[in-house]
């Protein structure tokens, strides 16, 4: 078979600069190509706004999954009170946003962008029960082959990293081209590059990530990880010479586009570091710690952090898991993040100043009681005593009470470390077998400013003896 090559002339990286400003202030809009490392970038950006103003966790159609941007819409959802989105739905979702919205993508080898997709598709379709690609390969046929077959069956915009650009997943497709009769893909995917201020690689993801955090003052984590990693994929697939036509003929025009994006990106990157020369974050990026440290206590002004959290918000945290769960029963929302997979989770807080406070950490009843019990917590390096209080509907909260002395010694972003002594292994739990180590179930964390009477009632065990008190008015019928 004859490898065609990609029928548009691509243009040289050089015209995509100078590239669109950053506009701060504006909406900060992910256009989330799939398995790119999407998942960590779009829980970073989220974990820096409250959750009400966050797409799509507080979407009307929210339930832990993306929807149609068009479809939310329809129900109702205003997408200019969102400062933060993140969607599989292409750079056509900038028509829902005001025009200096700031949109970014990132991006990934096409081959092993689509080898990933492929057995990433294989684990979920497992789970469902429901495709011959699976039963094929439980019979022992050739990896390569039915992978061959997958790709083949998907067509060219199935996969392409210029088609999830241009309109998101797949079954947008049909939509796009209606809508743009005759328009050509590769130039389409073209502009949607030239409407980003920052293009990631997911072969550079630290400095990809310091550079848009830099860029945003968003907080990078402490380290990077592979949220989605672990589908059994082999280290190599040996195609016989008629499947690695078809394969070259498939890519073609994806490696082609991505070259110039590689090219737009090292040039996008010089920018930055000449940039630096007058901008201190821009001159740390590559420095992972030092630009922490900068954007903590040299621009925490700037830097977005929460006072009070939700667990259908994001939440700014190194650790905590990204599927949130989700449940109804008797009409009522049950959503919470377990901190996952390691036992040290560190939040970061704007929290109450020249006063006591109480900080209060909601648990779901998914939390097993002897993990609220083994919990510790660290403020800002001060350790601060943890009362686990069971309350209505099995429910536990983590109580601690802050001194005003304590809370005037904080800095302006207060670091919380939970550590959590016990972890579940998921992999035991049934129906569903996951990889992972949890520890808390989250629903909520907040601070509340409290009177010096109310924090010593609450050091001396005041809820607990209000609790006695509330048992015996119970047994004694008395009046409350």
């Amino acid at each position: 078979m004859t490898v065609e090559p990609s029928t548009t002339t691509l243009p040289p990286a050089a015209s995509f600069f100078p590239q669109r400003p950053y506009n701060p202030g504006a909406a900060l809009c992910f256009v989330h190509v799939a398995k790119a490392a999407g998942t960590s970038v779009r829980m970073m950006i989220e974990n820096a706004f409250p959750g009400d103003q966050t797409y799509p966790a507080a979407s009307r159609l929210a339930k832990g999954a993306y929807s149609k941007p068009q479809r939310a819409k329809e129900a109702g959802d205003n997408f200019r009170q969102f400062r933060v989105l993140s969607a599989h739905a292409g750079a056509g979702i900038g028509t829902l946003l005001d025009s200096d919205a700031n949109l970014f993508t990132w991006l990934r080898e096409p081959v092993d962008r689509v080898i990933s997709a492929f057995f990433f598709f294989v684990v979920q379709e497992r789970q469902s029960g429901n495709t011959p690609y699976v039963a094929r390969l439980d019979t022992g046929e050739r990896v390569e082959s039915v992978f061959i077959d997958w790709l083949m069956r998907l067509g060219a915009d199935g996969h392409s990293q210029m088609a999830q650009l241009v309109y998101g997943m797949p079954a947008n497709g049909a939509d796009w081209r209606e809508s743009n009769p005759g328009a050509d893909l590769t130039e389409a995917a073209l502009d949607a590059l030239r409407q980003c201020f920052f293009v990631g690689l997911m072969e550079d993801q630290n400095r990809s990530l310091d550079a848009l955090c830099a860029i945003t003052s968003i907080l990078p984590p402490l380290r990077s990880e592979r949220r989605n990693a672990g589908y059994n994929r082999p280290e190599r697939l040996q195609f016989t010479p008629e499947e690695q036509a078809k394969f070259d003929q498939i890519l073609a025009p994806d490696r082609a586009f991505y070259a110039l994006a590689r090219e737009i990106y090292d040039r996008q990157m010089a920018a930055l570091a000449e940039r630096g020369r007058t901008e201190p974050a821009l001159a740390l990026i590559g420095n992972r710690v030092a630009l922490r440290h900068h954007l903590l206590h040299e621009e925490a002004d700037r830097t977005l952090a929460l006072t009070t959290w939700k667990a259908w918000d994001p939440i700014l945290g190194e650790n905590l898991d990204s599927r949130e769960k989700f449940a109804t029963h008797g009409n009522i929302d049950r959503r919470w993040r377990w901190t996952a997979p390691k036992s040290d989770t560190y939040l970061y807080f704007r929290l109450p100043r020249q006063t006591a406070f109480k900080i209060c950490i909601r648990l779901d009843p998914a939390t097993p009681p002897d993990h609220a019990e083994h919990t510790t917590l660290k403020l800002s390096g001060e350790r601060i005593a943890l009362t686990p209080t069971p309350t209505a509907n099995a429910r536990i909260e983590l109580a601690a009470m802050v001194s005003k002395k304590i809370a005037n010694g904080l800095p302006q972003l207060a670091e919380f470390h939970l550590h959590t002594a016990k972890m579940l292994d998921e992999s035991k739990l049934v129906p569903y077998a996951g990889t992972r180590m949890l520890g808390l179930a989250i629903t909520e964390i907040c601070a509340v400013p409290i009177s010096p009477l109310a924090y010593f009632w609450g050091r001396l065990g005041g809820p607990r003896l209000a609790g006695l008190l509330r048992q015996v008015q119970r047994r004694l019928r008395l009046p409350p």
